[in-house]
């Protein structure tokens, strides 16, 4: 069942139902300004297809969701939704003369466009800055943004000279951990080349920034993407068809190759024995037997003798 898509009114206290007002079958909609008491706000449904869903709309600036990473790779089991039941509910917009700027579902207007659909979106010319960016935010709440969208955020704090430990404090208010926020901040510097061997960036959890981190120390970028992608190639397909059908992102798999390729186990050598020593087995294949050819020194015979009673022992 698809799912059902809200914004959340601090007026009202409670989610507006988008799938609700469309139910009802008309031609506008209209619902509480979340902050401008007693005001209601007027929406209008638009559509786009093709490559007006590019050229006429456009995403928020302060969308935190990081539109470089929505790829067909990415939005695969979106791209496959919408091709078989169309986009179920539409985005919400904000009229900025003849392009509509989407705050609230830039998912699924690049989905949309991949998919080859047609882009709906709920229009309205008097929604405010903080509005916009209230409705924007409020998307990422019923489809979470990544660690490592969160550390694009993050970094910047960090770049102004905040600590892990301030930020996780003064910004987050102490939800968040600064050790979180520190590999969030290490997800972002990942480069591109590592990033997209992966269905999806929410595949990177904390754990996988910071093997892939001690990995990049041992080996490039470039070097790594090369390896993967020559040797590898079907279990990344493999992933990728997972996480298109069902959303599968265990790629713990593909995190272990990139370590064994970077930091191979060391093999131990076979040990051969000297050729002034002499083995005899028995039937069974045991050693049964050692016999020098060369006469051991006195000090020879007594390392050998401690190392067998502790052999024995």
């Amino acid at each position: 069942m698809a799912k059902k898509r809200t914004m959340l009114n601090p007026s009202e206290q409670k989610p507006v139902d988008i799938d609700a007002m469309l139910a009802s079958g008309a031609s506008s909609f209209v619902i509480d300004s979340p902050f401008r008491k007693g005001v209601k706000i007027k929406l209008r449904l638009k559509e786009f297809a093709g490559e007006d869903i590019l050229e006429k709309t456009e995403v928020l600036e302060s969308n935190l969701r990081n539109q470089k990473w929505l790829t067909e790779k990415s939005l695969a089991p979106l791209i496959k939704s919408i091709k078989v039941t169309g986009q179920i509910s539409p985005a919400v917009g904000r009229l900025n003369g003849d392009i509509v700027t989407v705050v609230y579902g830039s998912r699924r207007r690049m989905g949309v466009y991949l998919a080859g659909g047609t882009y709906k979106v709920l229009v309205s010319d008097d929604i405010t800055d903080e509005e916009a960016k209230y409705i924007s935010d409020a998307e990422n709440i019923s489809s979470k943004i990544s660690l490592i969208e969160r550390g694009a955020i993050w970094k910047n704090y960090k770049d102004e000279g905040l600590s892990y430990r301030s930020i996780a404090q003064d910004v987050e208010g102490g939800d968040v951990s600064h050790t979180i926020i520190k590999a969030g901040c290490d997800g972002y510097s990942l480069p591109d080349s590592i990033i997209m061997l992966y269905p999806s960036i929410n595949c990177l959890g904390r754990p996988t920034i910071n093997k892939l981190c001690a990995a990049l120390k041992l080996k490039g970028d470039k070097e790594i993407a090369e390896h993967i992608k020559n040797k590898h190639s079907e279990l990344i397909n493999d992933l990728q068809s997972k996480y298109e059908n069902n959303g599968d992102l265990d790629c713990s798999r593909l995190t272990k190759e990139i370590e064994k390729f970077c930091n191979p186990p060391v093999v131990p050598k076979s040990l051969s024995w000297p050729q002034e020593v002499i083995i005899k087995k028995n039937e069974a294949g045991n050693v049964s037997s050692i016999v020098f050819e060369k006469e051991l020194t006195a000090a020879q015979a007594e390392s050998l003798k401690k190392y067998i009673t502790n052999l024995l022992n």
